[in-house]
């Protein structure tokens, strides 16, 4: 249970700094060779999956992540590299 402050602007101001740090670690999650975040000047957006960390609401990074996901996983399939099958066979 998460205690509750006297002063609710404090919370409300907590929450804030929560948020924004989770979407700094978010994007830093995210980042990778094929996925790089764009940080200058304290942006964070992903120029693949057209995500902006920082304005994006909640479901609409959480939309767009999935689309990503299902783009890649269509590529694999066009490109033959999905579903991986095993080149041993069970004995």
């Amino acid at each position: 249970m998460i205690p509750v402050t006297e002063n609710p602007v404090d919370e409300i101001e907590r929450l804030k700094a929560d948020n924004r740090k989770l979407r700094y670690l978010l994007a830093r999650q995210h980042d990778s060779v094929k996925h790089m975040i764009y940080g200058d000047d304290g942006e964070l957006q992903c120029s693949v999956c057209w995500i902006d960390f920082r304005r994006d609401p909640v479901v609409e990074i959480e939309r767009k992540l999935y689309e990503a996901g299902m783009r890649e996983l269509q590529r694999m399939v066009d490109a033959g590299e999905w579903p991986v099958v095993s080149s041993k066979t069970s004995a």
